[in-house]
């Protein structure tokens, strides 16, 4: 995730790199409780990627500290260049 973010936001590429040992160890509160580069790259990563405190930079959502799921992500890419892809529609009925 810290990586592709990198990618998308080359700005943010170096604070990123900084603050992944911080980010992959410590929890949320820990994070932003010490402030510094840590605690604004988390931030940026819930305002801007909508990742929440339980986004854990390792790969994994965590509660706990137990891992709960694992993350999947990856960049948006026009269906022109896939090779294979299929459209399925989902019909919505709102109450």
């Amino acid at each position: 995730m810290l990586a592709l973010a990198a990618v998308a936001y080359p700005a943010w590429a170096e604070r990123l790199t900084a603050a992944r040992p911080a980010l992959e160890t410590l929890p949320y509160a820990e994070i932003m409780r010490q402030g510094g580069v840590a605690a604004e790259v988390r931030a940026f990563l819930e305002r801007t990627l909508h990742l929440n405190p339980l986004f854990a930079g390792d790969g994994y959502t965590r509660c706990d500290g137990r891992a709960v799921y694992a993350e999947y992500v990856c960049l948006n890419r026009p269906l022109s260049v896939l090779t294979c892809w299929c459209q399925i529609e989902l019909p919505v009925t709102l109450p």
